[in-house]
């Protein structure tokens, strides 16, 4: 009797992940081919780095794979399956020389760490689904700095970039869901309070839901993943810490590169496609090394936003054997300049200590009248030249964290003593 066919429905939650077929374990990830244009394929990736394309509706074993909005197009810019197959696989010490060798001729950094926090967050991308939480980059630095040269770099090299535009968010959630892609601001200052929240929100692992129209069933809901890794190239930088703290910080100096532009440089795609394959055959070392980094970060007393952020890049720099312990410093180096990042956030860190200095201590807790604290606030905003408006936004942080009550007829905040102290500290400057 012949078997069954089972229909299986892949969401874009299972993109960049491990899944389970016929009792093996295999990587998928999305792509296209030239020979079916408005069909999307996957790719099935055993742990040896075989990889098995599979398109729509074709059977794999007694299955049959399909995509949950199969009948929306694929995005056009996802890799071709037959470039994919024809490319070699290099060892992953050689893709990043290659990709290391690049950067340093198109941007000139001050620090040669940057170097590498480039390099191995370039890579990461295409892997970025193994990884519960996403890492950001922040490059500012004065006009003419070369911050542009740095988002060129990433944009021609990393996973699927998308450039955010207020006007099109919509797009940007069905494009991410689609491509497990990245996320590129230039110029962030337009950033409205609701768009930062969204986008801090895209560094958890997120999944949302949405009502779809398809032919012969009617409303349907499928599942998008819609988190991401953002790049931030800009003299402003947003005035949420929150958001500001989920990401690496580099400032960018001034000096001629090599080359003018990445556009200059010879072979990039080639080097682009060199890097996907090859991590692709190296998936599940890049699986298990999480795993290894993560025993390590176990024992080690660092903030746990650091090594959220770490765990990525460290990853790919321990497999490349290039040292790797130190991100975890940078990490909370990059968080602490997130307190200080605008004279808004630098009025919320002062507050803190005003509070910390100035607060009774009751119980574990610091009691302090409401009235002493905005009065410090509008002297602050003088002198630091601050818009009490957003420091307003910022001070929502004290009711979020800190009771309003009422004490000897006075309305007081009161807040935990050992939480606002440890968020003393992670501003603390070296």
């Amino acid at each position: 009797m012949e078997s069954q066919i089972l229909s299986i429905a892949l969401s874009s939650e299972d993109i960049g992940k491990p899944l389970l077929f016929h009792e093996q374990i295999y990587y998928v990830d999305v792509v296209k081919s030239k020979q079916f244009n408005f069909t999307r394929g996957f790719i099935l990736v055993d742990v040896n780095g075989n990889i098995i394309p599979r398109f729509e509706n074709q059977v794999f074993g007694n299955e049959r794979l399909i995509a949950e909005f199969h009948e929306i197009p694929p995005p056009r810019n996802l890799i071709d399956v037959e470039d994919l197959m024809q490319t070699p696989v290099l060892d992953l010490k050689d893709v990043y020389r290659e990709v290391h060798s690049v950067l340093r001729k198109v941007v000139v950094f001050d620090d040669e760490r940057h170097y590498d926090l480039v390099t191995a967050y370039v890579m990461y991308t295409w892997l970025r689904g193994l990884f519960p939480k996403n890492a950001n980059l922040y490059v500012t630095g004065f006009p003419s700095t070369g911050k542009s040269q740095v988002a060129r770099f990433i944009k021609a090299l990393a996973r699927y970039p998308i450039d955010f535009v207020t006007e099109t968010s919509k797009s940007l959630t069905w494009y991410i869901a689609q491509t497990l892609g990245i996320v590129i601001i230039d110029e962030a200052e337009y950033l409205t309070k609701s768009r930062l929240a969204k986008l801090r929100r895209m560094h958890e692992y997120t999944i949302e839901t949405r009502l779809v129209g398809l032919s012969g069933m009617g409303l349907t809901q499928i599942v998008l993943r819609v988190d991401a890794p953002i790049v931030i190239s800009a003299t402003h930088l947003p005035s949420d810490i929150a958001f500001l703290s989920r990401g690496f910080l580099i400032r960018m100096r001034y000096d001629k590169p090599e080359v003018k532009s990445i556009d200059f440089i010879e072979d990039v795609e080639t080097i682009r496609l060199e890097m996907y394959r090859s991590l692709l055959a190296n998936w599940f070392k890049v699986y298990t090394t999480k795993y290894a980094i993560l025993e390590e970060l176990r024992g080690k007393e660092f903030d746990e936003r650091a090594k959220d952020i770490s765990l990525p890049l460290m990853t790919i720099l321990k497999l490349c054997d290039k040292d790797y312990l130190w991100v975890l410093e940078y990490a909370e180096k990059s968080i602490k300049q997130a307190f200080y990042a605008t004279p808004e956030n630098i009025v919320f860190v002062e507050i803190l200590r005003y509070i910390q200095s100035n607060a009774k201590v009751i119980d574990g807790k610091y009691v302090i009248k409401y009235g002493d604290v905005y009065r410090k606030v509008k002297e602050l905003c003088k002198e630091t030249f601050a818009s009490t408006h957003k420091v307003a936004y910022l001070l929502q942080y004290l009711y979020s964290g800190c009771e309003v009550k009422l004490i000897d007829k006075e309305v007081c905040f009161v807040c935990d003593k050992r939480t606002v102290d440890h968020v003393i500290e992670l501003a603390k400057l070296d």
